[in-house]
């Protein structure tokens, strides 16, 4: 994310770069910003109708990324445009390229997430965990793991050759090659000595070398790419990630619990008391909530005690753990009594 123009009285203006922007600007923005920005708009002229691309703002009503179309689709009232342009409802599609003005009264974790966003580099990192008759792929990148698929070798219920070994290790290493391209590294993991294997393959593909670096899980699937990242695999890597970050401040969380610390709340009723304490360090909440007024209410105490915010999307791992302590967790500057 690049800011091209800062000024949090009045306007600041964005270019979107990536994919995981649009994931920030979904966090950031809310009902009643407003927001200035390229779009197109469908005209009635007569008989037919005109598709033109006109600079709107609008008056945010709802905020949605479109996971199948990899967009940021904002919904609400033209406020400014042009004469021609009949005011009313629009939805703006963003992509990455385009520009985005917002003007909104800004609260201190939007602005501590628009600045990491602007500072922070992107990556995609494919992860690749394997044994000798099954290996799974997904990218991870600052926010999100999208699971790419899964290679079926050699079962253990048919005759096992050579060369149903070397057909397996073809496949693999050509499905890594052809996301060479795509991403800046590439962990190959798992249990036994086929990830051996194919890092030595990898060396002699001009794509490939210096890209891949051994990973350590014990199981395939979901649940070993998720166990990469437990491992701190990736720490080198995207030590400055959202994704890292969510998953240790969860584990700290999980931490604290299983040693019954008093360090640590969950759950809205427990939160909005040691808010209202001053006691929160760090509070955790669900993209799925943060814009409840409740939840809006208790953020606004934490940042009025200089406590920190996190935002955790829901749809990884982290946010599933989360969901289970009620969708909002916080660890405490002192034991609440």
């Amino acid at each position: 994310m690049k800011i091209i123009h800062k000024d949090l009285k009045k306007e600041t203006k964005i270019k979107i770069e990536t994919i995981d922007d649009l994931w920030d600007l979904k966090n950031i923005i809310t009902k009643n910003d407003i927001i200035g920005c390229k779009t197109i708009r469908t005209l009635q002229n007569l008989d037919k109708k005109e598709k033109r691309t006109v600079y709107l703002n609008i008056e945010v009503e709802s905020v949605d990324f479109d996971e199948n179309t990899e967009s940021l689709r904002i919904g609400g009232n033209i406020i400014n445009g042009p004469d021609d342009i009949s005011h009313g409802h629009h939805t703006a599609r963003l992509v990455p390229n385009d520009i985005i003005a917002i003007e909104k009264k800004w609260k201190q974790y939007e602005i501590d997430r628009l600045t990491k966003a602007s500072k922070t580099k992107n990556f995609n990192v494919l992860i690749t965990v394997l044994d000798e008759h099954d290996v799974d792929f997904a990218i991870a990148s600052q926010n999100t793991i999208k699971y790419l698929g899964n290679i079926q070798g050699p079962s253990s219920g048919k005759l096992y050759s050579e060369g149903n070994k070397k057909e397996y290790y073809t496949k693999i290493v050509d499905h890594i090659e052809t996301q060479a391209d795509t991403v800046d590294k590439i962990i190959i993991a798992g249990p036994g000595f086929t990830k051996e294997n194919i890092l030595e393959l990898t060396k002699n593909k001009p794509k490939l070398n210096g890209k891949c670096i051994g990973g350590t899980s014990s199981v395939t699937g979901k649940r070993g790419i998720y166990e990469v990242i437990h491992r701190g695999e990736l720490d080198k890597i995207i030590i400055e990630s959202k994704i890292y970050s969510d998953i240790q401040l969860i584990n700290k969380i999980l931490e604290e619990i299983k040693k019954n610390s008093g360090r640590i709340t969950y759950g809205q009723k427990h939160i909005e008391l040691s808010a209202e304490s001053g006691a929160i360090e760090h509070l955790l909440v669900s993209d799925k909530i943060i814009r409840d007024e409740e939840t809006e209410k208790i953020i606004n105490i934490v940042e009025k005690y200089k406590g920190k915010i996190s935002i955790i999307d829901s749809k990884q791992e982290s946010g599933k753990i989360l969901k289970g302590l009620g969708n909002i967790a916080a660890l405490l500057r002192f034991k609440m009594e």
